[in-house]
């Protein structure tokens, strides 16, 4: 056997492998073509037949254009029992939102992104209670090589405790325009300055800087139920 016809083998089986591992996870909610509203709370629920070994946690990441940049990290760091999570939508309008589910043990991660997708109508005249964003640091990005996200959620790896944190922008801007530039480096955001952030919040007032360490948790009874939801209680 050649080295071409060896090269050639090894690239058809590496295409194999990804797709028969793509295949593995399956998003069942966001069902692929629901509409979300913006401003929302909605389900996310996976399934698996397979995954690598010693995978312990796993993360969703949200693209609001087909895949291209996944802008949003909707959960936080989660136990992999927990296979379903109320996350709170954007509040943008998009026709080809998809997620990314990613697994592993924090050090080495799998890839699994949704070949369906969903859309997102943004709700002018959302209202939910939320905590303040939590103007913080930079994100990680969603894969090797992309870059960081404009906001995640944090919490605990039971799925409560959710805070909503953002990169700070240098002046305000649409949604639009902070994708556009998400490859340059954030600056911090003076505390005048609001942040027109997608996630839906009480006050899109910057918080103070002498509060940028520490992120206001939803209320207990918020909290609560979307912990009971997560868990079909």
């Amino acid at each position: 056997m050649s080295r071409w016809t060896r090269t050639l083998l090894a690239a058809a089986l590496l295409a194999l492998a990804s797709i028969a591992r793509a295949d593995t996870v399956r998003l069942l909610a966001p069902a692929d073509g629901a509409t979300l509203r913006g401003g929302s709370f909605a389900e996310l629920r996976w399934s698996a037949a397979q995954l690598p070994p010693k995978t312990e946690e796993w993360e969703a990441f949200l693209s609001i254009d087909g895949g291209k940049y996944y802008a949003f990290r909707v959960t936080p760091h989660l136990d992999i029992e927990l296979r379903r999570f109320t996350f709170a939508v954007p509040n943008v309008d998009t026709r080809d939102a998809r997620i990314l589910i990613r697994t592993g043990d924090e050090a080495r991660e799998t890839h699994f992104e949704a070949r369906g997708s969903f859309s997102i109508v943004r709700d002018p005249d959302a209202e939910i209670a939320l905590p303040h964003l939590l103007v913080s640091g930079r994100g990680e990005a969603a894969r090797e090589g992309d870059p960081a996200v404009l906001a995640w959620a944090d919490g605990a790896r039971n799925g409560s405790g959710v805070t909503q944190n953002a990169s700070p922008p240098r002046r305000p801007r649409s949604l639009r325009r902070l994708t556009a530039e998400a490859h340059d480096e954030p600056a911090e955001a003076p505390a005048a300055d609001r942040i027109e952030g997608p996630f839906p919040t009480a006050n899109s007032q910057a918080a103070p800087r002498q509060h940028a360490r520490a992120a206001e948790p939803l209320s207990r009874s918020v909290d609560l139920l979307l912990v009971c939801r997560r868990r079909n209680i």
